[in-house]
């Protein structure tokens, strides 16, 4: 663990990593103009702190990218707090911080192990993909029936998107019991993890933990959704469901 003086200097060494993320997110989210910039980053400068207090750097984490996924969500739970986005927004925020927190496990569990092959690493990277795209079709799941407009869905598209809830559904109930609770609470309740953690009695590091837990026994349990694919064809992961599922 850092000292206290150590930690300080990381935060003030990293307070660009800050301000870079909270351009990227206003620049790809299109947020409202009210929102101010040094708003968002006393938010992420939060985010930094706590990466601080929790940094251990005997096992093997550059502290950059051990505080890329902290300060990005402690930006968007400042979003979220403030309700500063329309529903829409609201929802693609929630999807990239589902996301960030699952890449987080991902390159945590990846720290300080031993370089493996070019096959490991193309493996290790198709199984984070394959994780992102679970989270992108849970997270459809989640959400609240789209409003109303003259684009309806075709019979086909609709038949899709009931026959994915109805399989995402079906994997839930087959987790274990806490990685299923946290799932429900970060996607179906509004929670972030640090708050589903607690309704558990667990800390945020362990809440993390078993979302991503759950993430990997779910994108092997919605592989079989994927299509057969023609040769020479890009395979179909749970993402290629993506399309037919958003109604918007």
């Amino acid at each position: 663990m850092a000292t206290t003086q150590e930690q300080r200097q990381l935060v003030e060494r990293h307070l660009g990593l800050v301000r870079s993320q909270v351009s990227a997110i206003m620049k790809s989210t299109g947020l409202p103009p009210a929102i101010e910039f040094d708003d968002l980053v006393s938010f992420g400068t939060q985010g930094l702190i706590e990466a601080a207090q929790r940094y251990q750097p005997e096992r093997g984490h550059a502290f950059s990218t051990f505080a890329y996924y902290r300060v990005r969500g402690a930006i968007f739970d400042g979003l979220r707090t403030f309700g500063w986005v329309n529903r829409r927004e609201y929802a693609r925020l929630r999807e990239r911080e589902r996301v960030d927190a699952y890449l987080q496990s991902c390159s945590e569990r990846g720290a300080g192990a031993a370089p493996g092959s070019l096959e490991d690493s193309v493996a290790a990277l198709a199984d984070a993909l394959d994780g992102v795209a679970t989270v992108f079709v849970t997270s459809l799941e989640a959400e609240q029936p789209p409003e109303e407009t003259d684009q309806r869905p075709g019979a086909d598209e609709a038949l899709a998107a009931g026959q994915l809830g109805q399989s995402v559904r079906e994997a839930l109930r087959g987790l274990p019991e806490q990685e299923r609770a946290i799932v429900e609470a970060f996607y179906f309740k509004d929670r972030n993890l640090q708050d589903a953690g607690r309704e558990l009695g667990v800390s945020k590091s362990w809440a993390s933990r078993l979302h991503a837990a759950a993430i990997d026994k779910l994108r092997h349990r919605l592989r079989p959704l994927a299509p057969e694919t023609a040769p020479g064809q890009e395979p179909a992961g749970p993402a290629r469901a993506r399309p037919a599922a958003r109604r918007r």
